[in-house]
């Protein structure tokens, strides 16, 4: 009984229940910022650009590990527009999330951070951005994965938005 014992406290000591639950916290926080960003396109009735990587000065670049939601601020009717452009930091702002991540180390308010245990990747190599329409569809064809690790990922739905 006492071996048991002693081989109990050194297996459970090495394990690490932590890691899981911060993964499980990134995952469900980009979750949240998603369908936050679906409703504020909705509400606000602009596009909402998604960047899974960089966001400087309102322009996404796949580096990083962070996701990041901000507004394309012309109306939806303009003539010729291009929302949502990846390479431009024109006509767009960040969107305020509800939450700050204090795991966002430059203190952005419209981004969700990895962790040292809970890496964030864009799907596939140049698809690393979308935009939710201001009916709160996805914009962009086919699947948009957003995976963390240890995780089974958050999925947009392209015809409605749907995030799950």
């Amino acid at each position: 009984m006492i071996i048991v014992g002693i081989i109990a406290v050194v297996a459970v000591g090495r394990l690490d229940f932590t890691s899981l639950f911060e993964q499980r916290g990134v995952q469900d926080r980009i979750k949240a910022a998603l369908q936050f960003g679906r409703k504020a396109a909705v509400a606000q009735r602009r596009y909402v650009c998604v960047c899974v990587g960089t966001l400087s000065s309102s322009t996404c670049t796949a580096a990083g590990d962070r996701v990041s939601l901000s507004v394309d601020t012309r109306a939806p009717e303009t003539a010729g527009a291009t929302y949502c452009d990846v390479s431009s930091s024109a006509n767009k702002t960040n969107l305020t999330l509800a939450g700050i991540d204090r795991h966002c180390t430059d203190g952005a308010t419209n981004a969700v951070c990895s962790t040292s245990k809970a890496t964030i990747a864009a799907p596939s190599a140049g698809n690393y951005a979308f935009a939710f329409d201001p009916q709160g569809r996805r914009t962009t064809a086919g699947s948009f994965v957003v995976s963390v690790t240890g995780q089974s990922g958050v999925t947009v739905e392209v015809g409605t938005g749907y995030v799950h």
